[in-house]
């Protein structure tokens, strides 16, 4: 039920920002002072190694809320080094968090029309980054290489597209951009292998849940086992000896099926599809925005490779509907929303 009502009520907030005039600027301002307070929340409770969100921790069925802290303080500590979470569950949900806010950080550098704003998105971007330093997420970094990324390769289409000095200026920067790629891919390989013994092991951990969970679809593989049964399925213990679950695609898969596996993300495909087409073509302020919200939803994907906590699906959810009438206006001419 939380994932039904409360996780997919976001798509109708997106329409809702949607249909208002200057909706989609609304939101991402809304959203770059989210991050900066998550951002600034985490930063703090790393110096201070101290959260001061534990006491609003969910409680369990008797009231105990012992469980969820030692759960918490499980992850706390990586390598030495303390991981902040700031309001979110996890180290991992928050950077994944600040990390989809970083393509609405340059969007609102690029095209804020007032100081302030453009203020307020030039500093969110740097507490950004030094909050996923400061979560000792190895996903989050992953979602940052992924929104650069997009960002990058968005930016140098619609150069190559319009405009003849800009078609120039793309042809030069495809070097750049090729050993930019490059670069990232084997920075992420070197993420996904492990910078260290923990990380290693980590990763050695995440291929076992994947095998074990790939096995057990043999015996229930169209509609998978009901919601909710990927963990007994595919879990592993941690610390505390709770059962744990870290690829949401995944817990998708077991819960229901290579259908509902293949439905997700076929939803993801055709939003990237649409989304960097209308970024492309179109050259003003809305093809801009909507690619931020493509890269923004792919970092979030990104990290889901390594995360099962669905809580940023709000997020998700909120941005590919946000861009709804953006997507629906390039079959139609005109945009339907007003121009920034």
């Amino acid at each position: 039920m939380k994932e039904l009502v409360y996780i997919n009520s976001f798509i109708l907030f997106g329409y809702i920002f949607a249909t208002l005039e200057n909706g989609g600027l609304i939101l991402f301002r809304v959203l770059a002072l989210c991050g900066i307070f998550v951002g600034l929340a985490g930063i703090y409770e790393a110096i201070a190694e101290r959260n001061l969100f534990s006491k609003f921790a969910s409680v369990g069925a008797d009231g105990d809320i012992s469980g969820t802290l030692a759960n918490i303080a499980a992850e706390k500590v990586r390598a030495g080094a303390y991981r902040a979470q700031s309001t979110f569950d996890h180290p991992i949900v928050f950077a994944q968090f600040v990390a989809a806010l970083i393509p609405i950080s340059l969007y609102g550098i690029l095209r804020e029309r007032t100081l302030f704003w453009r203020l307020v998105a030039l500093a969110s971007l740097p507490i950004a980054l030094l909050s996923i330093l400061k979560s000792g997420s190895r996903a989050g970094i992953v979602s940052v290489v992924v929104a650069f990324g997009l960002v990058a390769v968005v930016m140098w289409l619609r150069a190559l597209v319009h405009g003849r000095l800009t078609k120039i200026v793309a042809f030069v920067s495809l070097p750049a951009l090729l050993g930019g790629l490059g670069l990232g891919y084997l920075l992420l390989q070197e993420l996904a292998a492990g910078r260290g013994q923990h990380e290693a092991s980590s990763s050695g951990v995440r291929m076992l849940m994947l095998r074990n969970g790939i096995n057990a679809l043999a015996d229930s593989p169209i509609f998978g086992f009901g919601q909710g049964q990927a963990i007994a399925k595919a879990g592993v213990l941690n610390a505390n000896n709770l059962a744990t679950i870290d690829n949401y695609f995944l817990s998708i898969a077991l819960d229901s099926g290579y259908v509902g596996l293949v439905l997700f993300v076929l939803v993801l495909v055709v939003f990237s599809f649409k989304a960097l087409t209308v970024a492309v073509k179109n050259p003003s302020s809305d093809g801009l925005f909507v690619g931020a919200c493509l890269a923004s939803v792919l970092a979030i994907a990104a990290t889901f490779t390594g995360l099962s906590i669905i809580n940023n699906m709000t997020l998700l959810w909120l941005l590919i509907a946000a861009t709804a009438p953006y997507l629906a206006s390039s079959k139609q001419g005109p945009s339907l929303v007003p121009a920034r």
